[in-house]
């Protein structure tokens, strides 16, 4: 890697087993140790990955290099940082040394993180550019897209033209799906899941699809008809025969049964008449009128093509309306909308305000895994990169187009090709660098790897596909002085594979390989699943990389229907949930209530089902409510979650009666703990991560690396990984399925979908180069896909395919030999792997006890947490006390609708009329010239910190800021209150500094209010 120069971008190729995280360190440390750099402090660099996990083992790298220079305890590291930077190594050592502390002292500006995270810092940092405020950020669109989807669907009358819509828009879905059946039992289900999709992957590219006009499609068929009778008439006339072997016939046949879409699936190649001596001028107008109909027919197809989803589009754009009301009624943005809104912003040429908001200038741009940036990320990168170039910033990217594996993800490895052969940034040199060597795998396992790509794929489909991603034409060479070991084996069913495998694997633990040293790859999932369950057959211990993710335990679903039970009482589901559950019974087993067993509990269930079941439960089980629940129900929404969670843990012996569910209930709290960092302080936010956070990096456990079990993953989970030992299950598949539909972007005619098979594809050109681009793309990802499987191995690898008799050949099956054996001694030699078993094992203990909350002045009510929220809801809405009485109660009733609490509704009313009707409140709500009110205004003090004041009313002389508490005033929490009011007292004085400042606390029921007047100095 070359020096580093300012206005300077590196295009690092690098194929797998290159070591990119390590060539990415490397960077990051040059920029931290710079002399040369004046721009190149911790906060001006950031380092872009793919994962969290990747960003973790990044910053972990970067701070084990830096020590070791400090220490001076790698030479090797040493040497390579003197290489490039003009410093002498007693400076270096130095240098090293403040990095780290610097780190430490400001690790908030140590900035590795994925792509949404730093989209999402920017994001947060400047909501009212966005006119969003207090807004949580999801990644799973599910839940709320389903609530939209209810709610469009309430509009829906029978026989409306509405319901016509939704009716042809599952048609065409059904029409173009390869997976569903004709007759779907959920149509609905099919059209949401359908529509969410189509969400995603038009946020990804970052413009709304246009729909096509119709009538043009009545205008072409108006003058194909016209031709036909044309052609009819002149056959009558002139007594022409009929060409058999023309698609006439058919073509008559479709005009007449008026089905136009079958028009696309003839051809014109052969005229309707046979060719007579004596009637060639007759002939040739026949032949002409044809070939008109065949270019009606081809404009047919292209606007065809862009108008079947007309229907589909019709619908998502009204759900379209529902899902904005939605997302504002629950305060959310989705990932994708933050993407698409920064788009919009960044390309206003609104760069400085963005660094201005986010309060640090970027100069120093590094990514990972370059080749799985989607269109939206790179646009909304590309301004930002730019503009540090400008001002002698650097741009250092590492990826590897044969290692683009996520397509369906919206990532684009043309972005990295088309930097490499179009560099867009006129003011910085460009320098693009191929690292060759293989640091993994042995030099076996490269040149069958080779074979598979620069030899059997040349006669292949898929050679086209192979060339535009670089399979043909890369060069690796191993740098291990070992030869290593392939062989490839053909099976005619899952039975004979299963047998064959666990053969496999008994003859390698014979050899002296340990279980952790095999890693057993698949497609996908349900793969996994298959694989985990034959190994399990066999007593071969194992980890299952699907089942990490801790939301997938029993026992953790065992505690969240427990919390989601805390958080809403009246969830009969829940609580019945949990009180037949495997963690339950044990409570019941250990005390010795034997009376009480499953069958009882399921008969007080059906029983008691129509009613609020914690208070049948109550009556009926006194001790059980008291011993187990009681506390925990009276904390429930007042302690913080990670408190809540211990002690649950405590209350119910959690880690006693599951100990080896140990490290599943440590995450637990691990995650809890981070979500209350990150601002989620209540219960039914966390439920609400729980349930739609898609990065499942912070939820998966991570597998002790030298756990003694064989790894069963999918080829998309182990890449950027190495294994001693891989052995590779491969199912065929077919590719080139078909697409249900085509996102382009026609430029002069917008967004368009489209809907283009083989047969309309031949119809137009350009709709050919389409559908072949699709063709190419899904080719592409598979074949990467298997690029990525056939590099993990370090020594050895085995290939299984499943190759039944009598079917034809499929992908990849079609390119892997069907029996290979590389005659290599390596793997007749003993392998000695370090034998863990006998280090000394360490037990984690948890015996930490909860705290003791006194309760004896408050008791917690849920209905009266509940009609608290709602009470600060409903005086946020009222702005002035002119509305009457009817529009109160009407905002009661919207209210109580997005809280559930309808049957407080009169209660609430009566509180908030009473309220207003009070002289020394009612002056505050009436309207007066000069006056200006603020309802649940955040204002700032001079540190940065944020405080929420209920409601301020500024007057021509005066300033008074109102605080209301729906509790009981108690004499021990005055002091709080008073400290608290004093505060934003305070914060108003520097704002209004001309203003008499006052302060009111008002307790609603029983009402009292306290006040204060600022004395300034």
């Amino acid at each position: 890697m070359t020096k580093i120069s300012p206005a300077s971008v590196s295009i690092i190729k690098a194929s797998a087993g290159s070591g990119k995280t390590y060539i990415l360190t490397k960077r990051f440390i040059q920029l931290l140790l710079s002399k040369k750099l004046d721009k190149s402090n911790l906060s001006n660099i950031l380092a872009i990955t793919f994962s969290n996990n990747a960003a973790k083992e990044m910053k972990e790298r970067i701070l084990r290099w830096l020590k070791d220079i400090a220490l001076e305890c790698n030479e090797s590291h040493i040497s390579e940082i003197l290489n490039t930077l003009q410093l002498e190594r007693k400076e270096l050592v130095r240098k090293a040394n403040e990095q780290i502390f610097e780190i430490l002292d400001n690790y908030s500006d140590f900035q590795v993180k994925t792509i949404d995270s730093f989209m999402t810092s920017i994001f947060r940092a400047m909501p009212f550019q966005f006119g969003i405020e207090n807004i949580d950020i999801v990644m799973d669109i599910g839940n709320i897209f389903r609530y939209a989807f209810e709610m469009l669907l309430r509009e829906v009358k029978e026989s409306s033209n509405f319901a016509l819509l939704i009716e042809n828009a599952i048609d065409k879905i059904i029409d173009t799906s390869t997976t569903i059946s004709s007759y779907p039992w959920d149509p609905f289900h099919i059209l949401l899941k359908e529509i969410k999709g189509l969400y995603r992957k038009i946020t990804s590219v970052g413009k709304y699809p246009i729909s096509e006009d119709t009538e043009i499609l009545a205008h072409l068929i108006k003058e194909i008809k016209e031709k036909k009778k044309f052609i009819e008439n002149l056959i009558q006339k002139f007594e022409l025969t009929i060409n058999k072997a023309s698609s006439w016939s058919n073509f008559c046949k479709i005009i007449e049964s008026e089905t136009f879409a079958d028009l696309l699936n003839i051809g014109f190649n052969r005229p309707p008449i046979k060719k007579e001596k004596r009637k060639q001028e007759i002939y040739q107008q026949v032949f002409d009128l044809w070939k008109q109909i065949e270019k009606l027919v081809s404009e047919y197809a292209v606007i065809y093509s862009m108008a079947f989803y007309n229907p589909y589009l019709q619908v998502f754009n009204k759900l379209k309306g529902f899902l904005d009301e939605a997302k504002k009624q629950h305060g959310i943005i989705f990932i994708e909308d933050i993407n698409f809104l920064l788009s919009e912003y960044i390309s206003q040429s609104n760069v400085p305000d963005i660094y201005f908001y986010i309060g640090e200038k970027i100069y120093h741009w590094l990514i990972d895994e370059f080749q799985d940036t989607s269109p939206i990320q790179w646009r909304n990168l590309k301004p930002l990169i730019e503009n540090a170039l400008s001002e002698g910033g650097t741009l250092f990217v590492v990826g590897d187009m044969k290692q683009s594996i996520y397509g369906f993800r919206e990532a684009d490895y043309k972005i990295m090709k088309s930097l490499e052969e179009h560099f867009p940034f006129p003011c910085a040199s460009c320098e693009i660098e191929e690292f060759f060597d293989n640091y993994r795998s042995c030099k076996e396992i490269l040149n069958f790897t080779d074979m598979v790509f620069k030899e059997n794929i040349k006669k292949s489909p898929y050679a086209e596909a192979a060339q535009i991603c670089g399979l043909t034409t890369y060069n690796q060479k191993s740098i291990i002085n070992e030869e290593g070991f392939v062989e490839v084996t053909s099976v005619e069913n899952d039975l004979l594979c299963s047998e064959k495998l666990i053969q496999l694997i008994k003859a390698l633990l014979y050899r002296g390989y340990k279980h952790r040293d095999i890693a057993i790859l698949t497609h996908n999932n349900y793969d996994v699943i298959k694989l985990s369950t034959w190994l399990n057959n066999n007593n071969i211990p194992f980890i299952s990389y699907s089942s990490l993710d801790i939301r997938r335990r029993k026992i953790t679903m065992e505690i969240v229907s427990l919390l989601k039970f805390f958080d809403s009482p009246m969830d009969n589901l829940s609580f019945a949930t949990f009180l037949l559950s495997e963690l339950f019974s044990k409570i019941l087993n250990n005390y010795g209530i034997k009376e009480i067993t499953k069958e009882n509990i399921r008969d007080f269930i059906f029983k008691n089902s129509q009613n609020p079941l914690y208070k049948a439960f109550k009556q009926e089980f006194p001790y059980l409510w008291k011993r187990f629940f009681e506390k925990l129900f009276k904390l429930s929404g007042y302690l913080p979650i990670y408190d809540m969670l211990v002690s649950l843990y405590y209350t119910f012996k959690v880690f006693d009666y599951f100990p080896q569910e140990e490290a599943t209930l440590v995450r637990l709290l691990e995650v809890t703990k981070n979500a209350e960092g990150k601002g989620i302080s209540n219960l039914k936010d966390f439920l609400r991560l729980f349930e739609e956070d898609k990065d499942e990096s912070v939820w998966t456990l991570n597998a002790p690396k030298y756990i003694n079990a064989v790894k069963v993953m999918t080829i998309h989970k182990a890449k950027g990984l190495g294994f001693p030992i891989v052995i590779l299950i491969i199912y065929g598949k077919r590719l080139n399925k078909g697409f249900p539909y085509i996102i382009v972007d026609m430029e002069d005619k917008g967004l368009r979908i489209l809907r283009i098979n083989k047969k309309i594809s031949s119809k137009k050109d350009f709709l050919h180069n389409f559908y072949k681009q699709e063709i190419i793309n899904a080719q592409i990802d598979a074949l990467n896909t298997l690029y990525v499987g056939l590099t993990r191995a370090e020594k050895e690898m085995y290939l299984f395919l499943i190759k039944e008799k009598d079917k034809k050949s499929e992908f990849p099956l079609d390119i892997l030999p069907e029996q290979y054996i590389s005659y290599s001694k390596e793997r007749l030699v003993k392998y000695n792997s370090l034998d863990i078993e006998k280090l000394k094992k360490v037990k984690l203990s948890f015996q930490t006890e909860p705290y003791i909350y006194e309760t004896e002045y408050r008791k917690i009510d849920f209905y009266k947490k509940q009609k608290g929220e709602a009470i600060h809801r409903l005086l946020k809405e009222i702005i002035y006390i002119d509305e009457n009485e009817e529009n109160i109660e009407e905002k009661i009733l919207k209210i109580s609708d997005t809280i559930n609490c309808k049957h407080l509704t009169e209660s609430i009313k009566k509180d908030i009329v009473n309220l207003l009707n009070i002289p020394v409140i009612k002056q505050y709500f009436q309207k007066k010239q000069d006056r200006t009110v603020f309802v649940e205004k955040e204002f700032s003090d001079q540190w940065g910190n944020l405080y929420r004041m209920d409601r301020v009313i500024v007057d021509k002389e005066s300033v008074i800021v109102i605080d209301f508490k729906t509790g009981i005033s108690l004499p021990q929490e005055e002091e709080k209150y008073k400290k608290q009011i004093k505060t934003y007292m305070n914060i108003l004085s520097n704002l209004y500094p001309d203003k008499k400042i006052e302060g009111l606390v008002v307790f609603i029921k029983p009402f009292k209010t306290v006040s204060y007047t600022l004395k300034r100095l």
